[in-house]
This record gives structure tokens, C-alpha cells and sequence, in this order.
């Protein structure tokens, strides 16, 4: 009977391991809003964990510039909400936890390179809309975002095949618009994020962080 236990104990934490699960990440700008999402599907959406911002704002605290928050967290197919919090960050802050990350940037470099070449794109969405009051200033600008979407699109994929990819910017002339919309989803395996993180520990063993 013991032997049946652990049997079925490997069994489901090997299929746990190899089981498909997709990230689905959603950046929106529209009306001034701004609002980010990043859902973890299991089970082809049955099983859902979010979190949601839904709006960041640049404020002044006792004169120190910061970034405020509202975070929502969801689980379930019903997208019921678990916990909602409001945060606020000031620059200084997020620059020191820029630094700090920087003190170990070959081991996350160790670890996104390994998931980067792991993972399958299954859909990536683009979108802007973006104009001046001066003409030109709008078709020179939106000519320049058309290339560096290119590029940096060219540089994610990396001969990767993607199911649905819809790369687009839409010019507003003498008109100040700036809004946009990306939508992506990725299939990875938990297998592959252990790999990712054997390969930043090993970095770290080999003094992977920066010197102060």
C-alpha cells in the first residue's frame, strides 16, 4: 500500500512538472489610464492566479516624486478577488531595487536566456496609437516606433513560430494621442523554471554576483 502512495505521489509531481502552463500578460494605456495584468492559467484556464494594477500614477509625496498603485489579486475561473492593496513607491526606492538586481544580473541573464530559448510565444499583440499637432513630427515618430517594434520583436521571437502576431501603430495627426496595448500569452513547463534556476544557482556558486 505504501508503495502504491509513492507511486502515485512521483506520478503526480512528475506530471505537475511536464504540465503546460501559460502566462498571460496584458499592458494597457488608453484615456491617460494606465493598468497592467499578468494572469498564470493551469489546466487550460481552469485554474487561474492574477494580479492586476490597475492604474499607476506619478504623484508628489512631500515634494519626492513616487509611483501609485492599486494592486488586485484574483484566482479561480471566475476571476474572484482574493486581496486588494494600494501602494506607493517613491524613485529613490525603485532605483535602489535597480541596483540591488543589477548585483546579480548574470545569474537572472543565466536564467532568461535559458527560459527565452524554453518557452513558446503562443500570441503577441501590439498596438499604438500615438500623434502630434505637428504633422510631420507624427509620421516621423510613428515611422521610428514602426522600426523599433520591429526590432525588438525580431530579437523576442528569434525564429520562433508564433500562432497570432498583430504588430500595429496607428498615426493621429494634429492630434496628441498616446495609447497602447499589448497582449501577450507564453506556454512554459515548471520543469523549465527549475532548469532556469539549477543554471542561476550555478552562476552564483561561481561568484555570479557584482562586485560593490
Amino acid at each position: 500500500m505504501v508503495y502504491i502512495i509513492i507511486l502515485i505521489i512521483c506520478f503526480f509531481i512528475v506530471t505537475l512538472l511536464f504540465m503546460p502552463f501559460y502566462i498571460d500578460i496584458k499592458i494597457q494605456r488608453e484615456n491617460n489610464n494606465d493598468k497592467f495584468e499578468l494572469k498564470i492559467l493551469l489546466f487550460k484556464g481552469l485554474v487561474k492566479f492574477g494580479i492586476d494594477i490597475p492604474f499607476i500614477d506619478l504623484i508628489l509625496l512631500g515634494k519626492k516624486p513616487s509611483i501609485k498603485f492599486e494592486e488586485k489579486i484574483e484566482k479561480g475561473n471566475k476571476e474572484k478577488d482574493i486581496s486588494k492593496n494600494k501602494h506607493i513607491i517613491s524613485f529613490k526606492k525603485i532605483i535602489n531595487y535597480v541596483e540591488r538586481g543589477l548585483k546579480f544580473r548574470k545569474i537572472a541573464l543565466a536564467m532568461t536566456r535559458y527560459l527565452k530559448n524554453k518557452m513558446q510565444i503562443i500570441k503577441i499583440i501590439w498596438k499604438t496609437s500615438i500623434g502630434f499637432e505637428n504633422a510631420a513630427i507624427t509620421g516621423l515618430i510613428s515611422g521610428g516606433l514602426w522600426s523599433i517594434k520591429s526590432c525588438i520583436l525580431a530579437y523576442i521571437l528569434n525564429d520562433k513560430k508564433v500562432r497570432d502576431v498583430n504588430l500595429n501603430v496607428i498615426p493621429h495627426y494634429n492630434k496628441n494621442v498616446f495609447e497602447t496595448y499589448i497582449h501577450c500569452i507564453i506556454k512554459l513547463k515548471l520543469v523549465y523554471i527549475i532548469i532556469a534556476g539549477l543554471n542561476g544557482l550555478k552562476v552564483k556558486l561561481k561568484g555570479g554576483e557584482v562586485d560593490e
